[in-house]
């Protein structure tokens, strides 16, 4: 190369497109969950028109820009701007679940569904978890759509034990809208496929039988609901501390439903330890209540009334107006 010779500098050509797009999708989505229009979200500093460029992703905002859009969504600028893969998304909302965060697990769920584009699994999943989100927040009319769709999305791509699971939450949806007869139907055809070998979850035939007792408890069929009920008992060992308080909790009621107060008696009080055992307390107030109407109808009174005070002070505690009243 002669001393004349000009070294050109190589230039990677970058586009950015697809990142101003991202960010203006999330910018978008935040908006709307907040109900904010696009010229209240731009009041202030810049215009409406600004604030649509940047979510059809036609502008790229600058670093003024993002901080001011992040202070007025309450969301952080890495939020705005960071690559999220699909995967890692859906683990963030299914751990807010797992901990018990349902409206943040909803909120998550919903942010990612908007862009869940055509992987069929991953909608699948989202709707799945979405489904379940709704009928823990007592929202159950709402959660039919997704879980039906979603095990309509698990279906066709060939994944049953994902399929029962959104069907199990289907049928815990039509159970909660008072639909009986379909939750009914769901659960037995779930345990059918579970008893043929379907392989779902350690504690999914325990979760079957005991909702099918609870089914039937509502058509009046205590006896039928006790066959299901000790069916499921026989499973115990295979289930969280809280399962087996929240189960034995039912047991007692539909031992106290048919008359064998004894029973009920001893269940319950099994129940309380454990639920104790797990610090759920609200749980815990609803179980001293039903203790004191079975000690109640066995005609102890004098000891009702510390289970009664036990239940009032929790209830009192976390201003549980339902237990209250009760």
């Amino acid at each position: 190369m002669s001393p004349t010779t000009t070294r050109t500098r190589k230039v990677i050509v970058v586009d950015n497109s697809h990142v101003a797009r991202r960010v203006g999708e999330r910018i978008r989505q935040v908006r709307i969950r907040l109900g904010l229009t696009q010229r209240q979200l731009s009041e202030g500093r810049y215009t409406a028109a600004y604030i649509s460029a940047l979510e059809r992703g036609l502008a790229k905002p600058s670093m003024a820009a993002l901080t001011f859009l992040s202070e007025r969504l309450g969301v952080s600028v890495p939020d705005l701007v960071a690559e999220e893969r699909p995967a890692a998304g859906r683990l963030e909302a299914d751990l807010l679940l797992a901990s018990g965060q349902y409206t943040d697990a909803l909120d998550k769920y919903e942010a990612l569904l908007d862009s869940a584009g055509e992987d069929r699994r991953n909608r699948a999943e989202l709707l799945r978890g979405r489904a379940e989100a709704l009928v823990r927040l007592d929202r159950a009319a709402d959660a039919i759509r997704p879980a039906a769709e979603a095990a309509e999305l698990f279906d066709a791509i060939g994944a049953p034990a994902d399929a029962a699971w959104a069907r199990y939450w289907l049928a815990g949806a039509h159970y909660l809208t008072d639909n009986i007869a379909e939750a009914q139907s769901l659960y037995q055809q779930l345990l059918a496929h579970e008893r043929a070998g379907l392989q779902v979850a350690p504690d999914f035939r325990f979760r079957l039988l005991t909702q099918l007792g609870n089914t039937e408890v509502w058509d009046g069929n205590a006896e039928r609901a006790l066959t299901y009920m000790e069916e499921a008992k026989s499973l115990l060992g295979n289930i969280s501390v809280r399962q087996r308080a929240a189960f034995l909790s039912a047991l007692s009621l539909q031992y106290r439903r048919t008359g064998d107060l004894e029973r009920s008696i001893r269940a319950g009080t099994e129940s309380l330890a454990l639920y104790r055992a797990a610090e759920t307390e609200r749980d815990e107030a609803v179980l001293e209540m039903n203790l004191a109407i079975t000690y109640v109808e066995l005609g102890s009174v004098a000891k009702a009334r510390p289970h009664l005070k036990r239940a009032r002070s929790l209830a009192e505690h976390h201003d549980d107006a339902l237990i209250l009243a009760e």
